[in-house]
């Protein structure tokens, strides 16, 4: 009929709240459910939908408000929406609480290297630093996102790429409640992408080629995640393809090849180098890894290593903090100056 998702969702969008689009696997192809927080009748969400009414599905009605109801109406009002960008600010008010304290305990600190009786001071100030540091987990709490939230959109991009390759590969998630901050999600969601792009087009071989190998005609893509600690998340993107072939990537980089999985990693993220002799609408323009690494590594401040078997199987394994909003600093004096060094990449301290 001339339509498309994002057509429908602004005519739907015009009518009430759309709380979520899922795309689903159809019979004929790819299906749209939308769920819609609306006071409009059903025909009127069926005419901008361009469905049929009995293709509108109630999930909720609304209950009356007053009487012994009203209590119950109250009670499912468990959330709302607020702007990133206020919990930004948020965020941002803590840090200069935060600076503020440093600088009260410095001022305490000379206090009573001066003599002066300080005792009641240092106890408010370890109280204020609990309550600094409460106030902080609750706000970090607020920012946190489900990964299986990040990840919804995948499921469509890697359709995509099954039918521009033409290739047989199921895609498999196991992500669980696994949480981490909104800023680290939006730098790590195109990481995940151009590791996904690699697999599909890279390392999952063709049916022929499967058959030959003794493998399943199908190959599959999986991601998974683990929470390792209270402050890092550990995400996994593996495949059962043909493996990296060490030799060809030295070949192109004009190099000797590696002798560890740690200098083929390095190999992989030169900028401009690609396995593909020609380059593809989605690969072959050797700018996918270097991005991975500099997201994982240069601006998460995280890990990015790899694993693989030649023709069995190639592992990438993203090693990122869950949240970036504030990092725990040691702060020193040498020559005179003050320097600040994450506590995260503190190995040890010696008293000389």
């Amino acid at each position: 009929q001339g339509m498309n998702i994002t057509s429908v969702r602004g005519a739907v969008g015009k009518l009430g709240e759309i709380v979520n689009v899922v795309p689903l696997a159809g019979p004929k192809g790819l299906i749209f459910a939308l769920i819609v927080l609306t006071h409009e009748s059903d025909e009127a969400i069926a005419a901008a939908l361009g469905v049929a009414p009995s293709a509108i599905e109630v999930l909720s009605e609304p209950v009356d408000a007053g009487g012994p109801d009203e209590a119950t109406s109250t009670e499912g009002w468990g959330i709302i929406r607020v702007e990133v960008a206020r919990l930004d600010e948020a965020m941002e008010r803590l840090s200069a609480l935060i600076v503020t304290r440093f600088r009260l305990v410095t001022a305490v600190a000379r206090l009573t290297a001066a003599g002066a009786d300080t005792r009641e001071l240092r106890l408010i100030i370890n109280d204020n630093g609990r309550q600094l540091r409460d106030l902080r987990s609750a706000i970090l709490k607020v920012r946190m996102v489900t990964l299986a939230s990040v990840l919804e959109r995948v499921p469509l991009l890697f359709r995509g790429l099954k039918r521009s390759t033409g290739k047989q590969v199921r895609l498999e998630m196991d992500v669980g409640a696994a949480e981490l901050d909104k800023g680290v999600a939006e730098r790590l969601f195109p990481a995940i992408v151009h590791l996904i792009r690699n697999a599909v087009d890279h390392a999952i071989e063709t049916p022929e080629v499967r058959r030959a190998a003794g493998k399943p005609e199908e190959g599959v893509v999986r991601i998974s995640c683990t929470a390792r600690s209270n402050t890092q998340l550990e995400l996994v993107v593996s495949d059962d393809g043909g493996g990296i072939d060490a030799a060809k990537i030295a070949h192109r980089a004009g190099r000797e090849v590696p002798a560890t999985e740690a200098g083929l990693l390095d190999l992989l993220c030169v900028q401009g180098l690609s396995s593909l002799e020609q380059a593809t609408t989605t690969s072959g323009r050797g700018v996918g890894m270097d991005i991975v690494r500099r997201v994982a590594v240069s601006q998460l401040g995280g890990e990015l290593l790899l694993a693989t078997v030649r023709g069995k199987s190639t592992t990438f394994t993203l090693k990122v903090p869950l949240t970036i909003s504030i990092v725990d600093a040691f702060a020193l004096e040498c020559g005179g100056e003050r320097f600040l060094v994450p506590v995260s990449a503190v190995e040890e301290i010696l008293e000389l």
